[in-house]
């Protein structure tokens, strides 16, 4: 598997979750690319790469999207935009465990191992963020995840969704590409 055919298609990827993000295409909320690309760079990419490049693009599109004062992208408190970005790098780290494996059980699996990884997470940070104004007990940590859980549906569809759409892409390229790379030309 060709290294630079990872990249080229982590940086297609990459272009389809910041148009969404940023509403150049415009989805669900909670519908997003980011999940499935930071699964999908764990998976294909090595190194610092498979780390960097999707927590270097949500971070700097949070910010962008701020700026830009984009309905539904927006900077919470600190603390808690960095329990996002700990769930993001969580789904990076299950891409490693699919390594090898893109069976769709595998990739299946990761998908919702990623989902689930990261709600529980990013929802931790809500339940710690002042804007939220959870109670600092128990039962203000698990009415935050039950005020969550509509939210999780469409992160849950959409890790599904494009991690599969991702993964299965890239594998069918890279059979294309080294089927029609074997062809003997009439020269």
């Amino acid at each position: 598997m060709s290294k630079y055919s990872s990249l080229l298609a982590t940086f297609v990827f990459l272009g389809l979750a910041l148009a969404c993000k940023l509403k150049a295409i415009d989805l669900a909320t909670n519908f997003a690319l980011f999940g499935a690309l930071s699964i999908f760079c764990g998976a294909y990419l090595r190194g610092i790469a498979a780390w960097a490049i999707p927590l270097f693009s949500i971070v700097i599109s949070d910010f962008l999207g701020d700026f830009l004062k984009i309905p539904g992208v927006h900077n919470y408190d600190f603390q808690s935009m960095l329990f996002n970005y700990a769930g993001f790098a969580a789904m990076v780290g299950v891409g490693h465990l699919l390594r090898y494996r893109d069976s769709t059980e595998y990739v299946l699996g990761s998908a919702l191992l990623g989902s689930l990884l990261f709600f529980v997470i990013s929802n931790f940070g809500c339940w710690l963020d002042p804007i939220m104004k959870y109670d600092r007990s128990l039962s203000g940590l698990l009415n935050c995840y039950v005020m969550a859980i509509p939210f999780f549906k469409y992160t849950f569809l959409s890790d599904v969704i494009f991690t599969l759409l991702f993964v299965f892409t890239h594998r069918t390229a890279l059979s294309w590409k080294n089927e029609y790379s074997n062809v003997p030309t009439d020269r």
